[in-house]
């Protein structure tokens, strides 16, 4: 809270030194109280709190707390100014968007439309455009709120829109592919504007996971249980902790059945206490016969977990890697996804006929998720050849090994020529028309509005690039790979070397941050204290106003992600 008051608390002074020349602005002091509230999840009826009216008193005695109609038209005041600004920045670019239909605990279906696009200096921002509510998930409702959304922000160059995976989506993108394919600023018609979101396929994955391993799952859920609910219990088993020596500072925690990630949490805690249960197992005779119908855990059990939470680790890990607002993702899908495979690969060819069992039909699923390489869009292959530590080598390397045909890295190559031919068409300039006056030999065109000229010699610099009869996207094949390592900073590159790859550093530019995962936005929303029952009256405008303006004010690099709602929630389940 201190840091955050001091970035969104402006005071006009002389001399920031000397606070006797400290001037009050009251309309600074408001427009920095709206910038708080909104910042920090408070509603306007949040200043009439008594508490701090009286801390204003006492710390400022000339700012005088604004009435509740007073803070929402200051809010309003600034929401429209950061929409203003943020309209002059996505007014000539090309972004992605991912559009998300969600219910609140107050069964209201709100639609969230963001924009996902890079800045001028190359990070990744994310930004709501729409956050209203629609009647249903219909095809239609979302389908009208997205296009109205669109129109009042002036945004027709579109890569990509990502979308969950169901039958209104798929309806309400159709939709819009055919009122956007025919507009000059569409891509290649269309072709790649529509994405579905991988985290439903990562949790069918996990939930299949959990099923293999089902009988046993239930019986350690029902000991956490057992032990967790009675007091006397829980002192008895971390005696037993002690006495094993066991050094995990995590204790039990108890899941809920339909969330897998709070499931992987209680069994690699369980796992890592196995010892604990198996001594007080035996120091608790009754423990047995009050547990329920599923039983209690023995040995294989525990071996099966074991396993499993290798896979489910990864799972998480790959939920984490793209929830996290921080950085883009699309890049890096493919091989996250190899790790899985791989993993299945080698418990298939394990000696233990139960492991190797399941690995089989779980690698079987595996590849019935993302084995259709036909059906999938290419955006996920586009964009690993655009990471130049893999460029091609993935998918004409390993097409076997992934269950892709032989000719995936030939599909993959003949489908980012295209695209770069279409960017090519929308950043090198035709050559004059014979109509066209021509200069004088040896005299240099220069346009007096120094804008123009920017764009011109921009133009002049793509179209020497092409001067030794290669383009950019061969010339980028033809050099190495870059050395593969955690923290390479794949838009620092394109960065660094836009000027060397002018036309496919655009192409970069626009296709790397196409957004992959939901993750973050019910964690995000559902913790907010505007949904709730005493703000529903209010109106669903100030609630758009609310969470538009405070992804606007905002860096998307300090926007949560799924990992610290985890550990907010692994906190407070720990005992």
């Amino acid at each position: 809270m201190k840091d955050h008051l001091i970035r969104t608390f402006v005071w006009t002074a002389r001399d920031n030194q000397d606070p006797d020349k400290f001037v009050f602005s009251r309309k600074d002091s408001r427009k920095a109280l709206a910038r708080s509230l909104i910042c920090d999840e408070q509603t306007p009826s949040d200043v009439q709190r008594e508490k701090f009216r009286i801390f204003m008193s006492l710390a400022c005695p000339s700012f005088r707390i604004p009435s509740c109609s007073t803070v929402n038209r200051d809010c309003y005041e600034l929401f429209e100014e950061e929409k203003t600004k943020l309209k002059s920045i996505l007014c000539n670019k090309r972004v992605s968007l991912s559009v998300d239909a969600w219910t609140s605990e107050q069964e209201t279906t709100y639609l969230c439309v963001k924009a996902h696009f890079l800045d001028s200096k190359w990070k990744l921002q994310k930004n709501v455009l729409e956050f209203c509510p629609i009647s249903d998930h219909s095809a239609g409702a979302i389908g009208k709120a997205v296009e109205k959304c669109l129109l009042d922000w002036g945004i027709d160059k579109i890569f990509a829109i990502t979308v969950e995976d169901s039958q209104s989506n798929d309806v309400a993108i159709h939709n819009l592919k055919t009122r956007f394919s025919n507009s000059e600023n569409s891509l290649l018609g269309g072709k790649y504007l529509h994405l579905r979101y991988i985290d439903n396929v990562i949790k069918i994955m996990a939930s299949d996971s959990l099923q293999e391993i089902g009988e046993s799952v239930a019986r350690i859920r029902e000991m956490v249980h057992s032990i967790v609910l009675s007091p006397a219990r829980l002192i008895k088993f971390k005696e037993c902790v002690e006495l094993e020596k066991i050094g995990n500072k995590r204790m039990l925690c108890m899941d809920v059945p339909t969330n897998w990630i709070s499931t992987f949490f209680m069994l690699d805690t369980a796992q890592k206490l196995q010892k604990a249960f198996e001594k007080f197992q035996e120091s608790d005779p009754h423990c047995k016969s009050e547990t329920r119908g599923a039983g209690m855990p023995n040995r294989d059990d525990w071996q099966k977990v074991e396993w499993f939470i290798q896979i489910l680790r990864h799972l998480y890990g790959l939920t984490l890697h793209l929830s996290c607002s921080r950085h883009v993702t699309t890049n890096t899908i493919f091989a996250r996804l190899f790790e899985v495979h791989h993993l299945l690969s080698e418990w298939q060819d394990s000696t233990e006929m139960g492991i190797s069992s399941m690995a089989r039909r779980l690698r079987e699923k595996y590849t019935n998720y993302w084995g259709k390489y036909k059906e999938m869009n290419l955006v996920i292959y586009l964009a690993l050849i655009l990471d130049p530590r893999y460029k091609l080598e993935i998918l004409e390397s390993l097409p076997s090994e992934l269950h892709l045909t032989p000719e995936m890295g030939e599909i993959a190559r003949e489908a980012a020529f295209t695209l770069f031919d279409e960017y090519k068409r929308l950043y090198v300039p035709e050559k004059s028309s014979s109509s066209e006056k021509e200069p004088e030999s040896g005299a240099r065109s220069f346009p007096s509005d120094f804008k123009k000229y920017l764009i011109q010699k921009r133009r002049e610099e793509a179209l020497a690039a092409f001067a030794d009869g290669k383009s950019d996207l061969e010339r980028y094949l033809d050099e190495p790979t870059e050395q593969d390592w955690d923290y390479f900073d794949v838009l620092g590159w394109w960065k660094g070397n836009n000027h060397r790859f002018p036309i496919l550093s655009n192409m970069a530019h626009d296709l790397l941050v196409v957004p992959v995962s939901r993750a973050a936005l019910e964690s995000k929303f559902s913790r907010a204290g505007y949904i709730r029952d005493s703000f529903s009256g209010k109106g669903s405008k100030m609630l758009q106003v609310l969470l538009s303006t405070k992804s606007w004010l905002l860096p998307s690099h300090s926007s949560s992600c799924v990992e610290d709602d985890v550990q907010n929630l692994e906190e407070a389940e720990r005992i």
